[in-house]
């Protein structure tokens, strides 16, 4: 497997990882559990994130790609990505009313299924496309 490909498989899974814990630590803020203050899941997701950015900033540098007008879709992602990291800090620390910290749940996964579907189909739009 080249290098590419290596930091391609880190980089899909710690993106599924990510979901995961993202998704765990929702359900834990929901039902209101003392475990989404453990120590391991304050940590993970950082460590995690941390991986999943460093693997994606390798793979634009592998595949000598540049985020521009050629590669909108990589701007789209990037800007996106941006958009969910706010979406989450709101809803783990600035969110107060539980339908505030749902409506900004349900706008993260809506947001990160923009960041697969974008990656995936590499154009802003992957509806249409």
């Amino acid at each position: 497997m080249d290098l590419f490909n290596t930091l391609k498989l880190i980089h899909i899974s710690t993106v599924s990882i990510s979901l995961i814990l993202f998704i765990s630590r929702a359900v834990l803020l929901f039902s209101q559990s003392p475990w989404l203050q453990h120590p391991a899941l304050r940590i993970l997701p950082h460590i995690n994130d941390t991986i999943l950015l460093v693997s994606a900033i390798s793979m634009l540098v592998t595949a000598e790609l540049i985020p521009n007008t050629e590669n909108i879709w990589l701007v789209a992602k990037i800007v996106a990505m941006v958009v969910y990291i706010m979406l989450g800090m709101t809803l783990f620390k600035w969110a107060k009313s539980m339908l505030s910290k749902q409506l900004v749940f349900i706008l993260a996964l809506l947001t990160y299924g923009y960041i697969i579907c974008t990656a995936i189909s590499k154009t802003i739009n992957p509806l249409i496309h």
